[in-house]
């Protein structure tokens, strides 16, 4: 298994606009139809409303932050220094705890770690969605296409809805269709900046989501066949193209029944020193 450290510091301390955006989708009215596909915890999804008194305080914090670093801008006038950004973090996730309980609020704090601070995830689930789209494809003649272990075969089934192309460029259009028209910076992408993060996390969730089912019903030895089949079927399909590495694969670090990062140090558990790091 792959494996790097990774510096703790700066997890909560910084990265605030990737946080105050990790607690923002799930704000968005227009989301609600696709908030099930985004792999949020269940009793979250179930109880969005709890989002109206954890969300602005965050917004607010995040805000005062940007605009006390100009001080030509007097609208924060008189009101007390900002918040180290760890704690807005923590007292927003503290209070998710205590609406919906503490693994709820784990899960998630876990959930905008893996989708907004840790990109490797999704460049692994790029590549990985590639691979198990054509071990789906049932083409007489595909030269690219190396065939699946047997085991992942009987498996292929149950997962091939999570995975093929069109599928998942079907969930990308209803975010498409539902999402406000862009504005401002975002006119140029045709397609507003939050729709674009909901569109990758639900595509990423598809596929997290599969390798826990084929994980679940395979041995290790199994899963090795598997990633040996992933590695050959991934250097066939980079012939030519950039659009897959087969080294984002990362071997079967993310063929798991747990979700990556699920035993990632909580800033609700831990005394978190500068000089820590997490290996992964």
């Amino acid at each position: 298994m792959n494996q790097e450290k990774i510096p703790l510091s700066g997890i909560w301390d910084s990265n605030e606009l990737w946080w105050l955006r990790g607690f923002k989708l799930p704000t968005l009215s227009w989301s609600k139809p696709i908030v099930k596909y985004m792999g949020l915890p269940t009793v979250l999804v179930d109880n969005l409303q709890v989002w109206k008194s954890i969300y602005p305080s965050i917004e607010f914090e995040y805000h005062r932050r940007t605009k006390t670093k100009q001080p030509e801008l007097e609208i924060f006038q008189g009101i007390n220094k900002p918040l180290p950004w760890q704690k807005v973090v923590k007292l927003a996730l503290q209070e998710l705890a205590t609406l919906l309980g503490h693994n709820v609020a784990v899960e998630f704090e876990h959930w905008v770690i893996r989708h907004f601070l840790y990109k490797e995830i999704h460049w692994s689930m790029n590549a990985w969605s590639y691979v198990l789209d054509r071990a789906c494809q049932n083409f007489d003649y595909d030269e690219k296409r190396v065939a699946p272990p047997a085991i992942l075969t009987i498996i292929l089934p149950e997962i091939k809805n999570l995975v093929i192309y069109k599928n998942i460029e079907e969930l990308r259009e209803i975010v498409r269709r539902i999402s406000p028209p862009p504005v401002g910076e975002d006119k140029p992408l045709g397609i507003c900046s939050d729709a674009l993060w909901i569109q990758d996390i639900v595509e990423d969730e598809s596929i997290i989501k599969a390798l826990k089912i084929i994980a679940s019903k395979t041995s290790p030895q199994e899963r090795k066949e598997i990633v040996k089949w992933a590695e050959l079927q991934a250097k066939k399909l980079s012939m030519g193209t950039s659009l897959i590495n087969p080294e984002d694969l990362k071997g079967d670090k993310y063929l798991r029944v747990e979700p990556p990062l699920f035993d990632f140090p909580s800033i609700l558990d831990a005394s978190l020193l500068e000089d820590t790091n997490f290996t992964i």
